[in-house]
């Protein structure tokens, strides 16, 4: 396997960036530490830094879509900053997270609220999602159309992720995510993602199931 490269300082100094940017002024490099240890936490495998490293490479090529750019980037760095496998409501814990920081920092608070939105977005429970929450949520679902070997190095770490439950468990629950997505019409909402990754995507999701053995 390719080891994880991620240099924590560039993406830290970039968070802090943002954030003055939209004016959080002096409470920009606090807030980007605590949430960059956040995504260092021991029980996380997938759901990391580098996870969002990937999420802002496809943001970098594909800004020119997003109509409220800041905010996109934002819900980015946000939308995992609260992670606990054992907990159903992750998506809602980050957004609140991230309009907390974010007002508290300075920030507007309808930008804060935006960025809220956008994070309950990736709990992927909308079919009908569109405009930059559509953007975000194909950002955050690129891992499923990545190479054969890092998806299926994804898919080791998110068994890590649930090392609590036994293989059985985690066999179904996993069997009822990967054919939600196989039975969709469209994995990818974004006409630039379902042009580039829905094909692979969907490959990747096959192989899954058939090694679940469903």
């Amino acid at each position: 396997m390719i080891p994880e490269l991620v240099d924590e300082d560039a993406l830290r100094s970039r968070l802090a960036a943002t954030l003055g940017a939209v004016g959080a002024g002096a409470a920009s490099a606090g807030i980007a530490t605590d949430v960059t240890v956040r995504y260092g936490e021991a029980h996380r495998a997938y759901h990391t830094l580098r996870h969002v490293a990937e999420c802002l490479k496809w943001f970098d090529e594909t800004r020119g879509l997003a109509r409220e750019a800041e905010a996109v980037e934002l819900a980015i760095w946000f939308h995992d900053v609260v992670y606990d496998p054992k907990q159903p409501d992750n998506e809602r814990r980050s957004g609140e997270f991230a309009a907390k920081a974010l007002v508290s920092g300075g920030v507007d608070g309808a930008l804060a609220e935006r960025v809220r939105l956008l994070v309950l977005a990736t709990a992927h429970d909308d079919a009908e999602r569109a405009g930059d929450a559509a953007l975000l949520c194909d950002i955050d679902l690129s891992i499923l159309g990545s190479s054969h070997w890092r998806f299926v190095e994804y898919e080791g770490q998110v068994r890590r992720e649930y090392a609590h439950v036994t293989d059985d468990e985690f066999r179904a629950g996993r069997l009822r995510v990967v054919r939600a997505f196989a039975v969709s019409d469209r994995i990818y909402r974004t006409e630039y993602f379902a042009d580039r990754l829905e094909i692979d995507a969907r490959l990747n999701i096959g192989r899954s199931i058939r090694r679940l053995g469903g």
